[in-house]
């Protein structure tokens, strides 16, 4: 928490991996603007230029880290659908039936 509180922009420049990026799931719930590859947004259903921007180059990261700097209304409009994104998708309300019904349908003990 006290990175977020401090940063401009949150990174998530992943090539590879697997399941949800938990990366840019912190950053959207702690309202910093985010910039990320495709690879490091993947399955979280965030829009390029809506909630976070997208590079896949060094260079387009670069520039994407640029403008959220220089652009402080770029940055505070990805922020805001960011956060709507997250209480859409992952909040508790939304996650807790689903791990609920999961937990039911197998046998645990």
């Amino acid at each position: 928490t006290p990175f977020y509180r401090s940063a401009s922009v949150a990174l998530a420049p992943m090539r590879a991996g697997g399941g949800t990026s938990i990366k840019v799931l912190e950053a959207f719930a702690h309202g910093v603007p985010t910039v990320a590859t495709r690879e490091g947004a993947r399955g979280l259903g965030a829009i390029d230029g809506v909630h976070l921007l997208l590079g896949d180059s060094v260079e387009d990261v670069a520039e994407h880290c640029a403008r959220l700097v220089e652009q402080p209304d770029l940055a505070g409009r990805l922020v805001a659908s960011a956060y709507e994104l997250l209480l859409a998708r992952y909040s508790t309300d939304r996650v807790s039936p689903i791990i609920r019904a999961v937990v039911q349908d197998h046998a645990w003990a």
